[in-house]
């Protein structure tokens, strides 16, 4: 999975290939022209939701 940010917008657009045109799904500007990056995965999660342990 690929990445561009927008350079109107600045908001991250994805998708599994480099195609010829690129639209910001925010914005509606043409990104063709930015630099694709790899897609990260980050995962945030809340430690203490994780490892509740209250008593039901």
């Amino acid at each position: 999975m690929i990445r561009k940010t927008c350079d109107n917008c600045k908001m991250h657009s994805y998708g599994s290939n480099e195609s010829k045109k690129w639209i910001c799904p925010y914005c509606q500007n043409d990104i063709s022209h930015v630099k694709a990056e790899g897609a990260t995965n980050v995962v945030l999660f809340n430690r203490t939701t994780l490892f509740d342990k209250r008593k039901k």
